[in-house]
């Protein structure tokens, strides 16, 4: 897949924030895009949640919280 736009979401210990976040997007009429999640790290189980309902999304967990900007940053390189 080729998409056309990535759509970075920097995420942390809150499920339903992202679940809402990801519903939404999956209402838009454009659909070539990519969904990247960075996990800061979260110490919840929203990561597993997220993966078990939508098979989709690429998932990138770190392995230590980083921070918004580095997050972002990751994701960046991801798409």
């Amino acid at each position: 897949m080729n998409p056309e736009l990535s759509i970075i979401i920097p995420h942390y210990n809150n499920f339903e924030i992202l679940n809402n976040c990801i519903k939404s997007l999956f209402n838009i009429k454009q659909q070539n895009f990519e969904i990247i999640i960075i996990d800061n790290n979260s110490t919840d189980d929203s990561i597993n949640r997220i993966k078990s309902k939508y098979d989709n999304i690429i998932i990138k967990k770190l392995k230590k919280n980083i921070g918004y900007t580095g997050a972002c940053n990751i994701g960046s390189k991801e798409a």
